[in-house]
């Protein structure tokens, strides 16, 4: 088993409210779904959203097999969810509709090369449809950009030495 670091980078965000249009929700939020929970909530009105996880991979036979908190689905139909939702007064989050992104849809020799160099497998895409509405329901595997990207150390705030 070993682990891949995925970042996912959401962009276009824009609450139905804004504009004086009001959809059926309004102060929309959306957050990556662990478990049962819906976590990291951004509100729908930021210019972009950044989720950064981490999944367990095993190859299995000449397949490749995600596991971990954030990974939902049957063996061989595996995928995360980004869920969109509402805050009630009381903090709760109230599901709306949600984003299906599966890892059968990423290159395989991405994701083997994002291992083998322990760099983070980076994808992006838009959260939004044409009309500006919350996007919804499983990603088309051409909507997102998957991409290698190389871990930048982290660089203290004061470099003088």
């Amino acid at each position: 088993m070993t682990t891949l670091k995925i970042q996912l980078v959401g962009e276009g965000l824009r609450d139905p409210g804004e504009d004086g249009a009001r959809g059926p929700h309004s102060g929309l939020h959306i957050g990556i779904q662990r478990k049962a929970a819906v976590v990291d909530l951004v509100p729908a009105t930021a210019p972009r959203v950044t989720f950064s996880l981490e999944v367990d991979v095993v190859a299995t036979g000449d397949e490749l097999d995600f596991r971990g908190p954030y990974v939902h689905g049957p063996r061989g139909g595996r995928f995360l969810y980004l869920s969109w939702g509402e805050i009630d007064r009381d903090g709760s989050f109230g599901m709306v509709q949600r984003m299906k992104i599966k890892f059968g849809s990423i290159e395989r020799a991405l994701v083997e090369r994002a291992l083998a160099s322990g760099s983070t497998l980076h994808g992006t895409l838009p959260l939004t449809d044409e009309a500006g509405n919350p996007s919804s329901g499983t990603v088309k595997p051409d909507l997102i950009t998957w991409t290698v990207v190389p871990d930048v150390p982290n660089v203290p705030d004061d470099d003088r030495a």
